[in-house]
Order: structure tokens, then C-alpha cells, then sequence
């Protein structure tokens, strides 16, 4: 699933080729997605155990989609970084799932 997350993020650099898009900005698009999904990863334990495993997993998965679905409709830089990180934080939930201890 990690690997699918990261391929689909970096399938959204085609938007670096706009006129008006810089390439280093567009940078931003992967990045805020990877740190998005770093800094949710060890609170997935906690929020598990917060939310109850079963809602936090399901909330996150439609979550997912739902940025998944607005990442489409994106129409600026801003708003794809947006999110991207959005989805990052609720695909890191689906790399380490919290554990029933």
C-alpha cells in the first residue's frame, strides 16, 4: 500500500509541466505528502487506541479517497500541495496500521 501511495503522489507531477508552475514548487506536491505520511505513522498507535482501531482505520480509508477524488479537481499548485498532504496524513494510517495490544 506504501508503495502504491507514493507512485500515485508522484504521478501528480505532471502538473509541474504548466506554463505557470515552476518545477521546484511543484516539488512541494511529493514532499508535503511524504512528510504528511512520516509524521502520522507513530501516531497511528495512539489514535488507534484514542478512536477505537476499527473507526480510525475506516474514517482514514474514506478520508483517503476523498483527497484522492480532490487531488483530481485540483486547478493550482496550491491546492494539489493541500491536498496531497491531506491524503498523506490519512494514507500513513494504512502503512502501519495500529495494533490490537
Amino acid at each position: 500500500m506504501a508503495v502504491l501511495d507514493i507512485q500515485i503522489t508522484n504521478s501528480s507531477l505532471n502538473i509541474s509541466r504548466r506554463p505557470r508552475c515552476l518545477a521546484r514548487r511543484s516539488t512541494w506536491i511529493s514532499t508535503g505528502y511524504l512528510v504528511a505520511e512520516i509524521v502520522v505513522i507513530p501516531l497511528t498507535g495512539y489514535l488507534g487506541s484514542v478512536f477505537g482501531i476499527r473507526r480510525y482505520l475506516i474514517v482514514n480509508a474514506v478520508l483517503f479517497v476523498i483527497f484522492s477524488m480532490l487531488c483530481g479537481t485540483a486547478t493550482n499548485l496550491t491546492q494539489m500541495i493541500l491536498y496531497r498532504v491531506g491524503q498523506g496524513f490519512t494514507g500513513g494510517v494504512m502503512i502501519r496500521p495500529p495494533s490490537r495490544s
